[in-house]
C-alpha cells in the first residue's frame, strides 16, 4: 500500500532530484537550500527578498538565510531600491551569470535522469499534471 501512496511517490521523486542536483552542483557549493533561489533569480531577474520568498514558496526566514549565503558566496548582491529606499533588490552577479547555463543544464539532466523510464508522451503528461497541481 505504501508504494501506491501519492506522498511516498512524490517524496521519492523529490529525493532523487535533490541527490542528483547536490552531486552535480557540489563544485559550486550550491546545495538544496540555495540552487532553487539562485535559479529563480537567474531565470526571472531582479526582485526583492519578499518577492523571491513568495515565488519559490518559502517562508521569509529561510529565504533570508539563503540570500545571505548567496551574497557571501558572491552569486547575488543586494542593492537598495531606487523606488523605495526601505526595500532592497536582489541582483545576480557575473559569477552567477557564468554558471547559469551549467545550472540550467544540470537541472535538465537531473530531470531527464529521474524520468528516464518515461516515454516522451508520459513526460509531457506528467509535467502537465504537476503544473495543474501547482496552480
Amino acid at each position: 500500500m505504501e508504494k501506491e501512496s501519492l506522498m511516498y511517490n512524490i517524496s521519492r521523486i523529490y529525493r532523487k532530484l535533490q541527490f542528483c542536483l547536490e552531486n552535480k552542483m557540489k563544485e559550486y557549493d550550491l546545495d538544496r537550500g540555495l540552487y532553487i533561489y539562485l535559479s529563480h533569480l537567474l531565470l526571472q531577474g531582479e526582485m526583492n527578498q519578499q518577492e523571491l520568498a513568495k515565488a519559490v514558496n518559502r517562508d521569509k526566514a529561510p529565504t533570508a538565510r539563503a540570500v545571505e549565503r548567496l551574497i557571501l558566496m558572491g552569486y547575488i548582491e543586494k542593492i537598495i531600491s531606487e523606488e523605495d529606499k526601505r526595500s532592497n533588490k536582489l541582483y545576480i552577479t557575473p559569477k552567477a551569470e557564468n554558471i547559469k547555463q551549467t545550472l540550467l543544464q544540470t537541472m535538465q539532466t537531473c530531470e531527464d535522469d529521474v524520468l528516464i523510464e518515461f516515454s516522451l508522451e508520459e513526460r509531457q503528461t506528467f509535467i502537465c499534471l504537476c503544473q495543474k497541481f501547482n496552480k
